[in-house]
């Protein structure tokens, strides 16, 4: 995950899925998973940046929970989490 400060009242995010991960049926399932994992989370993230999660292979045999809480972990070690 990376991030920047964007200078706005809001998030923007990104979800970086290469092929390495697996083909387009994984790549967007696991887009889908972050997508809704972030949507329920953008209340506790901290607002005015960009952030970019970037999908590692390990990440497709993880289920949804472990996805959630491995997000969770690096928003709080980023300092973005509220």
């Amino acid at each position: 995950m990376s991030y920047q400060p964007n200078g706005l009242d809001h998030n923007r995010y990104g979800f970086v899925t290469s092929r390495a991960v697996g083909n387009a049926v994984t790549r967007n399932r696991i887009r889908r998973q972050l997508r809704e994992i972030v949507r329920q989370l953008h209340q506790q993230i901290r607002v005015g940046f960009d952030i970019v999660f970037v999908v590692r292979r390990q990440a497709v045999s993880q289920p949804y929970h472990a996805i959630q809480r491995i997000v969770v972990q690096q928003l709080q070690a980023t300092k973005l989490w509220v």
